[in-house]
Order: C-alpha cells, then sequence, then structure tokens
C-alpha cells in the first residue's frame, strides 16, 4: 500500500528559490506544493491539508506578514504552523514582527540545507504523530459505538428472551396456585413435596430472569447522575451501615484504610463497594467469623482498591470463571443468591472504564483488586483535546 505524502507549503515568489527548497527536501519524500505569490496561497491554503507553511517575507503587493495573518485568521488554517524566510539580516524587531504574526519559526537565507531539513523534520514527526492520534481516537470511538450497539442488541434480545419465558412461566405459577389450594387439605404428603419443589423452582426461574435483566441493567443505567466527586470513605461507611444485618447474622467485621476520592458515578461505586463487601461476608469459613479490609493505592492517574477477606477462598483455575453469570463455586444453605453478583461487578467497573480481578487459594481467603482511573470521562476527554490542541 502506498504512504499518503504528507504536503507542504512553499510561497515564495523566486524560482530558483523553490528548487533549492526541493532540494534540501528531497529526503523527506513530501508533497511540495510551490505558489509563487501571498495571494496565490491563500487559494491553495484551504484546500489541501499542510503540516507546515515556508513562508519567504519579502514579496510584492502582498508580503509573508499579511499573507500569515490572513491564513491564521482563518478558522480552516489557523492550525498550520509558518516558518517564515527571509534574506533581511537578522534583527530583533524584524523577528518579533515574525513572531508576534504566527511565525512558530525563522529561518534566514542562505539557508543550510540540513537545518531546514531538520526543522521541517520536527513538524513533519509532530503532524504524524497528531495523525496517529487522532486515528487512535477514531478507532475508539468506533469501537465504543460497536459495543454500544452490540448491547443495545443484548437488551433487545434478553427483553424479548425474558417475555417469552415470564409468560409461560406465570401460568405455571398461577396453576401450581391453584394446585397447592386443591391439595392443601387432602393431598398426601408425596404430592405436598413435589408442590413445594415446583414451588421452588419457578422462584429460582423468576430470580434468574431478574438477575439476566439486571446484568444489561448495569451497563445502560447511570441512574440519572453524571460522575461527580466522591469520597470512597463514605461510599464504604455508608455501605457498610447498609449491610450491618448481613454482618449481624455473620457476626462480621469490616475495616478500612483511608481511601482517596474519585470522579465516579455515586450510585454505580455504591453498588460496586456493597456486591464486593456482601460477597466477602457471605462465603466465610465454617466457625470462623467474616472479615474484610479494604486498602488502596494511587498509582499514576488510577486507583487500585483492594478488598481481602479471610473467607473460604478458592482454587486460582477459577479465576475468570467466577465473573461468569450464573456461575457459583460455593453453595450452602445460608448463601442465598443467582450467581450473578460477581458479573454485576465486572459490568460496573468495566462501564467506569476499569478492570477488576481476584487472586486466592483454597481456604485462605481472597482479594479483590479493582483498578479505576481517578478522572472523570469529561475530564480524559479535555486532557486528550488540550493534548491536541498543543500539537
Amino acid at each position: 500500500m502506498n504512504r499518503t505524502k504528507s504536503k507542504i507549503l512553499i510561497v515564495d515568489d523566486h524560482p530558483n528559490n523553490h528548487r533549492v527548497y526541493k532540494r534540501s527536501l528531497e529526503p523527506l519524500d513530501l508533497e511540495i506544493v510551490d505558489v509563487m505569490s501571498g495571494q496565490q496561497a491563500l487559494e491553495v491554503a484551504h484546500v489541501h491539508d499542510f503540516f507546515l507553511i515556508l513562508m519567504d517575507v519579502q514579496m510584492p503587493e502582498m508580503d509573508g506578514f499579511e499573507t500569515a495573518s490572513l491564513i491564521l485568521g482563518h478558522p480552516d488554517t489557523r492550525h498550520i504552523p509558518i516558518i517564515f524566510v527571509t534574506a533581511i539580516a537578522k534583527d530583533e524587531k524584524f523577528e518579533f514582527k515574525g513572531y508576534k504574526g504566527g511565525a512558530v519559526d525563522y529561518l534566514t537565507k542562505p539557508f543550510d540545507s540540513h537545518i531546514l531539513k531538520s526543522k521541517v523534520s520536527v513538524f513533519l514527526e509532530l503532524h504524524l504523530q497528531k495523525k496517529q492520534l487522532q486515528s487512535t481516537l477514531y478507532e475508539l470511538k468506533k469501537t465504543f459505538t460497536d459495543l454500544e450497539n452490540t448491547n443495545r442488541s443484548i437488551l433487545e434480545f434478553t427483553e424479548i428472551v425474558s417475555g417469552y419465558v415470564s409468560t409461560p412461566l406465570q401460568l405455571i405459577s398461577s396453576s401450581a396456585l391453584l394446585l397447592k389450594m386443591e391439595l392443601e387439605n387432602n393431598g398426601s404428603e408425596k404430592e405436598l413435596n413435589y408442590l413445594k419443589r415446583i414451588d421452588k423452582s419457578i422462584e429460582f426461574m423468576k430470580s434468574q430472569i431478574e438477575a439476566l435483566t439486571s446484568i444489561n441493567g448495569i451497563k445502560t443505567d447511570t441512574d440519572g447522575r453524571d460522575e461527580i466527586k466522591i469520597d470512597l470513605n463514605q461510599v464504604a461507611d455508608q455501605v457498610i451501615a447498609n449491610i450491618s444485618s448481613l454482618m449481624k447474622q455473620t457476626q462480621g467485621r469490616i475495616t478500612k484504610d483511608a481511601l482517596p476520592s474519585i470522579n465516579a458515578n455515586e450510585n454505580q461505586i455504591k453498588r460496586l463497594f456493597s456486591i464486593l463487601l456482601e460477597n466477602g461476608l457471605q462465603y466465610h469459613q465454617d466457625g470462623i467469623p467474616p472479615k474484610v479490609h479494604i486498602s488502596s493505592q494511587i498509582v499514576n492517574d488510577l486507583v487500585k482498591l483492594k478488598f481481602k477477606d479471610n473467607g473460604r477462598g478458592f482454587d486460582e483455575d477459577f479465576v475468570e470463571w467466577i465473573f461468569t453469570p450464573f456461575k457459583r463455586l460455593l453453595s450452602s444453605p445460608y448463601m442465598d443468591g443467582t450467581g450473578i453478583g460477581l458479573t454485576k461487578a465486572k459490568s460496573i467497573v468495566t462501564r467506569m472504564r476499569g478492570s477488576i480481578y481476584a487472586t486466592s487459594q483454597a481456604k485462605h481467603g481472597s482479594e479483590f483488586v479493582v483498578i479505576l482511573p481517578l478522572e472523570s470521562k469529561q475530564e480524559i476527554r479535555n486532557s486528550i483535546t488540550d493534548r491536541l490542541q498543543s500539537m
């Protein structure tokens, strides 16, 4: 595939100078557009995507300063860097006029071809880096759009499936209720046991349907709230207060180090803490009160949150499996749930542009690690925009 050559505009009213420019810049493999006047420069500046303009200062009718001011004053061309070239010996007032006119650099004639090539190479490299970054951002935006479309399709599919399943399940539930009323006084013990099993299966199916729809709900729901600055200490305290009954039931204890503040959706971060803390309390070892400790670490512009428990733990062969919907490694009468909690946690973390993983050892507890950005999506966008505009 042939590479598209980067374009440079050379403005000079002397044909011999153009030949010197082309010879000096030939190693850079550029597409050179040369014009003989400021008026011609104005005519082509907005037609091509120039990464740089070499502008002769002394030209008849319209000099380089006036031409540059008109180019930089137009919204379509104001981003193009300009290097002024002049045969006048260096003079501070003259150079000041050039920089005030929008020049990013300055060359005097006769110029050294190596210096010219070196200066142009710098702007060429910046231009190529900017194009690569723009291409990457475009691909990321496209990927995000594709993911949103895929998620929308999953939501639609989930609604259809839950609708198809819910309707007959409701009929079965109603029939079971009628059968229960019929057998309540004269049914045999065997028949009543079968009926209990039917009721239990119905409740299980209902919980699975609700769990399935809730997974996708997490992916799109922001509870009508934007990302705000949130003190994670307050989040932890509120969640601990909300699950106090579970702590009392399990005789569990939750401790924490000082936690940072981050930009996030408040309800989603509370859900995340609730899922991970409840998980640490529920899956405890027999006869050992559960303990969960929350700690954090700042790494550059990320925060690493750790939820460490003394629970039953699991073989690390199952480390990816535990985030799969409806999968449970452990089961017991006092561990209610649908096998969907950690799937929700991963969905929340992914939506927050983070990652989650776990380390564990059977009978030695588990540690869930959540890595999240400290900045909000808007702050990250602004940072990227600022970097692009400064190029």
